[in-house]
């Protein structure tokens, strides 16, 4: 048996084929499997809490996360984010792609690939991650078209 309550299959084979049609299915704390292959999100993802969307295979482009121009991945309380390539072309001023919304959330071996935005004006808030208090963001990779809006990632938010 399966440890995941739904797996997402861009493919077709799975429950899903959108992280955002799982987690608005799946009850709070389900634990979501992802497997290989670019997923072009056509809403928001939005977890609810404990929710957990695990993806193997970051490190090679196997799992890609297409959120286009105006998708964001709000990610609530305690839950976990693992795993993926997330890709984005929002330049909207003050968008956070990532909102870790809910305290303890965990957003870990992943990268953010900016590379086709054209920041405005020095704004960058359009690649940015947005926490909330008690978070922790580990092995993160942000990569953009501006060598001053790429790094990596390794720190806990322990703001109360």
């Amino acid at each position: 048996p399966s440890p995941f309550d739904a797996i997402v299959d861009p493919n077709g084979s799975g429950d899903y084929t959108t992280i955002s049609d799982a987690c608005t299915n799946e009850a709070n704390g389900a634990l979501i499997g992802v497997k290989s292959g670019t997923i072009n999100e056509i809403a928001d993802i939005v977890m609810k809490p404990g929710q957990v969307v695990m993806g193997f295979g970051w490190y090679d482009d196997q799992i890609i996360v297409n959120l286009g121009n105006t998708y964001t991945w709000d990610i609530d309380e305690e839950c976990r984010v693992e795993g993926f390539s997330i890709r984005t072309t929002n330049t909207t001023s003050g968008e956070h792609i990532i909102r870790m919304v809910g305290d303890e959330a965990i957003f870990r071996n992943c990268e953010i690939d900016v590379s086709g935005v054209t920041v405005l004006n020095n704004y960058c808030y359009a690649i940015g991650i947005d926490v909330s208090d008690y978070c922790q963001i580990e092995n993160v990779l942000m990569i953009g078209s501006d060598s001053s809006y790429c790094g990596f990632l390794d720190t806990s938010y322990n703001v109360a």
